[in-house]
Order: structure tokens, then sequence, then C-alpha cells
């Protein structure tokens, strides 16, 4: 879906057009990605949260934070939105999942793709990012993949697969009785909302 690989069998389609057809670069202006392991660039918070934009706005970037729950983590930081990330900080999964989060949310895309993106997260502030997820209904597409039900529970679609293939499709509600969908630890689920 981001568009990093264009080697997969079948038709992933946008708007009735193959993706492999649209510009990539144009493509990736539109999506966000957050992964279960994100990556962050060395220099400070803001510069993460804003990917170092030269008239980055830090009200914004701020805004984005507090959208994502990081913003109270960050402000206790002895720098703050200017503590710098090196290789090996001392930020913990948690921390840097919400930074990522709150990059994506400063970005603005039109599709949000949250792959694990709240894995490392705990349940209270996983529950902040689902009120943040619910509240894009209607403006924005989200995937999201998991194995966590929790994360899935409001969404519009969810396509449970099993190796590879879909094993089952339709709301949350509708799957639950499924034997696969018992466990947390179960098949992944991708979301459409």
């Amino acid at each position: 879906i981001c568009g990093f690989y264009n080697d997969y069998q079948g038709i992933l389609s946008v708007g009735e057009r193959d993706l492999r057809s649209i510009d990539f670069e144009h493509w990736r202006l539109g999506v966000g990605l957050v992964g279960q392991q994100p990556v962050l660039f060395r220099g400070t918070i803001r510069d993460n949260i804003t990917l170092s934009e030269w008239d980055g706005d830090s009200t914004e970037a701020e805004e984005a934070a507090r959208k994502a729950h990081a913003h109270e983590f960050i402000s206790s930081l002895p720098r703050g939105y200017d503590t710098m990330i090196s290789d090996e900080g001392a930020l913990s999964i948690g921390q840097k999942q919400r930074i990522a989060i709150a990059r994506v949310i400063y970005r603005d895309p039109w599709l949000y793709l949250f792959d694990e993106a709240t894995s490392g997260l705990d349940a209270t502030t996983e529950g902040f990012v689902q009120e943040f997820v619910a509240s894009l209904r209607g403006t924005k597409t989200v995937v999201i993949v998991t194995h966590r039900h929790s994360n899935v529970q409001e969404a519009d679609n969810v396509y449970v697969l099993e190796q590879g293939r879909i094993a089952e499709q339709g709301r949350f509600q509708d799957l639950r009785q499924l034997p696969q969908l018992g466990r947390e630890t179960s098949a992944s689920s991708i979301v459409i909302r």
C-alpha cells in the first residue's frame, strides 16, 4: 500500500487505477505510515515530528503530539521538544511510537497506515490513540494491521488474514463469533475505516 514494492501478484486498485500506475513520489505525499518499530532520526523530537521542515510550525507540532498522547512525556524531558534523539536514545518503544504517530498527524495525509502501531502502548494511551483514529472517520482513510481486537471494534471493514489470504471479512461485531477471533494473538486483521 505504501508503494515501496510493485512486484506483487494481483492488483491494488485506487479509484479504479492500479497502484503501480500512480507516480510513487505523488502517492507517498498522501500516505502516513506508523510501524511497530518506528524509525526516529538524529535530531530533536520537534525535528522528528516536523521532519525538519524549515518552516515547521511548533504549535502544530505540539498539537500533533497532544493528539498522539505524547505531549506530556515530551514536556517532562529536560529539553522538551528540543531533546536530541540519538541512535541509542533512552526512549521506550511506546514513546517512539507516539512520536511517530505525532509525525503522521502533523503531515495530515489522506491515508493513515498503522502497522501494529500501538503494540508498545499501555491500554490507556492506546485508548487515546483509538479516540484520535475515530475522529478521522469520514475525513480520512485509515488502514490498521493488528492482532489486538480492541483496535478494530469500530472499523467499517475487517479482513482476517490467515497465511496471507483473506479468511473472513465484515464488521467486527459480525465476525467475533469466529473461532480465529477468539484470541488476541490469532490471525492478523486488516482494518479499513
